[in-house]
């Protein structure tokens, strides 16, 4: 995030915003409001001598499950629709102390329960590199507005994916932090097991420093020091870092998704890490325990709101399919997930004191069209959306690991192709060191091609 004038960027912001209505990725614009925080922003930054916070005058999109006081919070329901907080959420706090100042509300799917941001009551949000195409959910709007160049940083959350998916579906940069480390008060819950707080941002120094602000405004527990020696550049009192590629999945992956492993490998593999294949028992299964862990929870949030089943008509058709398949879910199916989640994290454990980060796909498709995206069409037949998403990404959910996303190169349409990277519980720095050094790996080799190319 480079220096410039507040109130200069806050009417380039909005006006970017006013362009790209089509995307339909913000649901609420706070125009007055964010313009008069500016000029209280511009005139603490022309202050001489003055000490300003890190955010000082940066936008700021809010995912429209957060609770913002005096803006419009509708949770991606009808039943919110002209709800309006008194109070922020603990995240939003945290953003304001550090200077930054809230655009508006993102759009999410209905409830944060989807991985479209297909939204039957505010309609679908649009891929900014393709409008026909989704942008994942449920972080959705986020995403978009950060690919589309609308605000340098965003506000997700993420339950299975929900902050990981839509920025690798639409080319930036998404953060899962370890479980519980980051306040969700005045967020709506979907899974309280599994949610956390999800920043996005274009670049991973981005990610980084929007983490680390909502870090210090939560009273959770302290993550671990920022690494050192590892994961530094190996020397000879350094090992180098140890990286495990997961293969073995149900699901095939379309080429451009094959492509993007490689080209990490080879990045991360010409920067130094040990890169191997890394088996590990129940990965690649994982999701099969994860809707008995999810769904009973979604199901008793909505039934404590008073919502479920009495008002079942107003839900969106996807959503009220899943709070069915919860009602058939027993006490025992959820106790047996859990007690097959507790030996995953054993699992996982036991790994992490052999490699340092986990590489993994972020889906096995870019991007699928709008219609018909419950069920897109992958590699020739209709495959449903969560075989093609929750396989790569529920493990970090059912164990609390830092998971980050991010872009690493296009399919033969132009649509952005990412891989993920995970750690071990609270080792939320070294995940963010290793992504850093991918990113700046990647952009030298992409440096290298286009100077050849030129030279032709």
């Amino acid at each position: 995030m480079g220096a410039s004038s507040p109130v200069q960027v806050m009417a380039d912001v909005l006006a970017a915003i006013a362009a790209t209505a089509d995307l339909n990725a913000f649901w609420t614009v706070d125009a007055d409001g964010a313009m008069a925080e500016a000029r209280r922003a511009e005139a603490a930054w022309r202050r001489p001598g003055a000490r300003t916070p890190p955010l000082l005058g940066v936008p700021v999109a809010v995912k429209d499950l957060f609770d913002t006081a005096g803006l419009r919070t509708t949770y991606g329901s009808s039943f919110f629709r002209e709800h309006v907080p008194t109070a922020d959420a603990a995240a939003v706090a945290a953003l304001r102390r550090a200077g930054a100042i809230v655009v508006g509300k993102t759009a999410t799917h209905e409830f944060a329960y989807g991985l479209t941001t297909v939204n039957p009551h505010f309609g679908p949000t649009r891929n900014p590199h393709d409008r026909t195409r989704v942008v994942g959910g449920s972080s959705g709007g986020s995403a978009a507005a950060v690919a589309a160049g609308l605000v340098p940083i965003a506000l997700g959350s993420d339950t299975s994916c929900s902050s990981r998916l839509p920025p690798s579906w639409t080319g930036c940069v998404g953060f899962r932090p370890t479980h519980d480390t980051i306040s969700l008060a005045g967020a709506m819950p979907l899974a309280p097991s599994l949610d956390t707080v999800g920043p996005i941002a274009a670049t991973v120094a981005d990610v980084r420093l929007l983490a680390e602000v909502l870090w210090r405004g939560s009273p959770g527990p302290l993550l671990a020091p920022r690494p050192s020696p590892l994961p530094g550049r190996p020397t000879s009192r350094r090992r180098p870092v140890r990286v495990g590629v997961v293969e073995g999945w149900a699901v095939e992956l379309a080429p451009a998704v094959r492509r993007a492993i490689t080209t990490a490998v080879d990045a991360l593999t010409a920067d130094g890490c040990q890169v191997d294949i890394a088996e590990i028992d129940g990965y690649t299964t994982a999701h099969e325990i994860f809707g008995p862990v999810m769904l009973p929870e979604a199901a008793h949030v909505h039934r404590r709101l008073g919502f479920w089943p009495d008002r079942a008509a107003s839900y969106g058709a996807d959503v009220a399919t899943r709070l069915r398949l919860a009602d058939g879910i027993t006490l025992a199916d959820y106790l047996d997930a859990n007690a097959a989640r507790r030996a995953l994290r054993s699992t996982m454990a036991r790994a992490f004191d052999e490699i340092d980060i986990v590489l993994t796909p972020s889906s096995a498709m870019t991007a699928p069209p709008i219609e018909g995206c419950d069920e897109p069409m992958h590699l020739g037949r209709p495959v449903p959306i969560r075989d093609l998403v929750l396989p790569f990404h529920v493990v970090a959910a059912l164990c609390g690991c830092p998971a980050i996303t991010l872009p690493v190169g296009q399919d033969d349409d132009g649509l952005p192709t990412s891989v993920m990277l995970s750690a071990a519980s609270g080792r939320d720095h070294h995940v963010l060191a290793v992504a850093e050094r991918l990113e700046s790996a990647l952009g030298a080799v992409h440096r290298s091609t286009q100077r050849t190319t030129e030279t032709r």
